[in-house]
């Protein structure tokens, strides 16, 4: 404090009344920044609420219903048709009933964490009404896809189909056949086969590796005496046969499978082998037979079947009289010409050279 007398400043020191400053140290402290991180929390965030885009929330949903929907329920055990329309359209009450009990929330649970969407309408309770799966479809086929216009209808003014004979023919598996023929007179229609020509058409399933056999004949064109008729054959070789097959064979297993047509007209015998560029295709009408039996290695000439014991092969063999089988050196290893698709004239392609 400074005091004042009568306008004189009485002899007062001002240091004397400095005693409340602070002192001021002349030294400094260096902080060690890592140090300080690990005590001080250097991450701040604003107090403002994470944005969910539209997109997420699509993706929850998604995602949710993934999760809360049950397993679906089979058609055996729960649908049935029953207007025989192809569509299963009637529900098993009692089936439904015990797959609702499996899996609805709807109803009074002590875990409803193993519980699931409710499935049908009928069995909404009132925490679920308007939410069951069937609320949803119909909900879709209502608003979202409904049903295309299918036209006018017009009524079926045929008469009903009357059977004119007692019983009927059932064929039980497909690799079964039946031969219609005239009983009228002695042409059960293959009599012309030789000028008019023919063709087999069958499904086959085959169920092994190993076994051959007739797929389809009409006589029997390679027998000692008085040969005659076709044949539709299948055949399997063994890669133990060939002391260095080809690549593109016996990669899925130690065999393969071929078909082919085995035909004796008034030109000798003959079969259905392609030239290609394994072996060159041969005149088996003179008396070296057919060409497997000429060499092994024409196995790989006919057609191959793959190995598949679940598939159905469509099989086509056809005979034209009419085609004319020119053995010209120069297409002796093409596989198109034989399979009548090279004009042998110039080499061009077509669908059918003749």
């Amino acid at each position: 404090e400074v005091a004042f007398n009568d306008g004189d400043l009485e002899n007062v020191l001002f240091t004397d009344n400095f005693s409340q400053f602070v002192d001021v140290d002349n030294t400094k402290v260096v902080i060690d920044p890592n140090k300080a991180k690990q005590i001080l929390d250097t991450n701040i965030y604003e107090l403002m609420p994470k944005v969910v885009t539209r997109q997420d929330e699509i993706n929850k949903f998604f995602a949710d219903y993934a999760k809360l929907t049950a397993p679906p329920p089979t058609e055996e055990s729960v649908f049935t048709d029953g207007d025989d329309d192809g569509i299963y359209d009637i529900v098993d009450e009692d089936n439904a009933a015990q797959y609702s009990s499996s899996y609805d929330i709807s109803g009074e649970w002590e875990n409803e964490e193993n519980r699931y969407i409710t499935w049908r309408e009928a069995s909404e309770d009132d925490d679920n009404t308007g939410k069951s799966l069937e609320w949803l479809y119909k909900d879709l086929q209502e608003n979202y896809f409904p049903p295309l216009s299918s036209g006018p209808t017009v009524e079926d003014t045929r008469p009903e189909y009357e059977n004119i004979s007692d019983g009927y023919l059932k064929i039980r598996h497909l690799n079964q056949a039946i031969i219609i023929r005239n009983e009228e007179n002695e042409d059960i229609g293959l009599s012309n086969w030789e000028t008019d020509g023919f063709t087999i058409t069958m499904w086959v399933r085959f169920l092994d590796k190993v076994s051959s056999g007739t797929l389809f004949n009409y006589g029997n064109p390679s027998r000692s005496q008085v040969p005659m008729g076709f044949r539709l054959e299948t055949f399997t070789v063994n890669k133990d046969q060939f002391s260095g097959p080809p690549d593109e064979y016996f990669n899925n297993g130690d065999s393969e499978r071929f078909v082919r047509l085995v035909v004796r007209d008034g030109n000798g015998i003959r079969d259905s082998h392609i030239g290609n560029s394994l072996n060159e295709r041969i005149d088996t009408t003179g008396t070296i037979g057919t060409a497997l039996e000429h060499h092994d290695s024409y196995a790989f000439n006919y057609t191959r079947i793959p190995i598949d014991f679940n598939e159905w092969y469509f099989i086509v063999a056809n005979f034209n009289p009419a085609v004319t089988e020119n053995v010209e050196d120069s297409y002796l290893n093409n596989s198109d010409y034989w399979r009548w698709n090279v004009n042998p004239t110039n080499g061009s392609y077509t669908h059918y050279s003749g």
